[in-house]
């Protein structure tokens, strides 16, 4: 998928111009559908079309976006649930390619090291009782390739950690969106064109779109302006809240509370009242840093969905030729990534030009913590 879209799709509520129904929606305009955009090709004139050669392969269109737009537990066809479970569950082939590829390509190590070779072997299909009783076909794996599904779970959740939700990648995307909003409230941006203006380019390139947009709209350069080539632009973070996830949702101490309260009340803000918030906070900040003499810039990442509200199914266990489950392995070790996963995606970040970072002083902001968590 490409940066800017995925970006968008992974931070909905950043955009009120977003429907996260397999649609897009700038402004007033009609909507777009992905399907029909990436699919069936009516928009993009492609000849010939993804779903023209899925129907010369014997396979049917509609189906496979069945598969790809409904919920797992809204499948009826047993076969669709298989490849439901394939393709979307605690342990699928999306994972294990992307912690191997991303591995290669940014040479951080964790998806090397899952056995890929006992992960395949051991997979099988095993029926599980659904919310109705209904039996549901999913996919599962043999007690022998325990080591395997969680050393796949391990890398994925490092890869997280340390590239796809570590600071200086979410404050690239904070400074993205803010790029984007920008662009949007002055009505500047049409997501059909940005897509026609983008779609076979690079993610440099398409920043570098963002920015020319802003140049031609506003008279002067975005914060993306000179990130292909340097990173000195970066934003630098300032102050980070996370939320610890509760399995019971009962807080264990005031500071859990009150940080899970902070995020949450973030969270849920509409985007003109997170905007009075952050402004207000970039306001206060020189109350905190008397070095400052004017107001900074601040960005806010709030994700826009949790990381892994449901990390999908991962059964390990035994299976009967009629497909019924037996000595089924309850990993304790599952249990506990599962809830890492989940505290991983409630993190707060707040983001300030490095120049006024290095104003400041790094060690003066850690110092500061305590004060910079009242004041928000």
């Amino acid at each position: 998928g490409h940066l800017l879209l995925c970006s968008l799709l992974d931070d909905v509520t950043h955009f009120p111009f977003l429907h996260y129904s397999y649609e897009l929606k700038v402004a007033q305009d009609e909507p777009i559908d992905l399907f029909d955009l990436f699919i069936s090709g009516s928009l993009t004139n492609d000849s010939p079309s993804i779903a023209s050669l899925l129907a010369d392969a014997g396979l049917v269109p509609e189906s496979i976006v069945r598969i790809l737009g409904s919920k797992y537990g809204d499948l009826a066809d047993p076969c669709e649930q298989v490849i439901k479970s394939i393709i979307d569950s605690g342990v699928d082939i999306d994972k294990l390619s992307y912690v191997q590829g991303d591995a290669r390509s940014t040479g951080v190590p964790f998806g090397l090291g899952v056995d890929r070779r006992t992960l395949l072997s051991g997979a099988d299909i095993v029926i599980q009782p659904g919310d109705t009783n209904t039996p549901q076909w999913h996919l599962c794996f043999e007690p022998r390739a325990l080591s395997a599904v969680e050393s796949l779970l391990l890398a994925r959740y490092w890869n997280f950690k340390q590239i796809y939700w570590h600071h200086t990648n979410r404050a690239l995307g904070a400074m993205v969106s803010h790029v984007i909003r920008c662009l949007n409230n002055a009505g500047h941006l049409k997501l059909d064109k940005y897509v026609e203006h983008t779609h076979d380019k690079t993610e440099i390139e398409a920043i570098s779109y963002l920015d020319g947009l802003y140049r031609e709209n506003f008279g002067a350069s975005s914060i993306l302006r000179g990130l292909e080539s340097r990173r000195t632009g970066l934003f630098k973070r300032l102050l980070s809240v996370r939320a610890p996830w509760l399995p019971d949702g009962v807080p264990k101490t005031t500071e859990d509370d009150r940080r899970r309260s902070i995020f949450e009340r973030l969270k849920g803000m509409p985007e003109a009242q997170r905007t009075q918030v952050v402004d207000r906070f970039a306001d206060g900040l020189k109350t905190i840093f008397p070095i400052l003499t004017a107001t900074p810039l601040v960005l806010i990442d709030v994700p826009g969905r949790p990381l892994d509200s449901d990390m999908g199914h991962v059964f390990v266990s035994d299976i009967r030729i009629g497909g019924e489950s037996f000595n089924r392995v309850d990993s304790p070790f599952i249990r506990i990534l599962a809830e890492q996963f989940l505290s991983l995606s409630r993190t707060v970040r707040f983001f300030v030009p490095p120049a006024i970072r290095d104003q400041i002083g790094k060690h003066v902001i850690r110092s500061s913590k305590a004060e910079l968590e009242k004041l928000l």
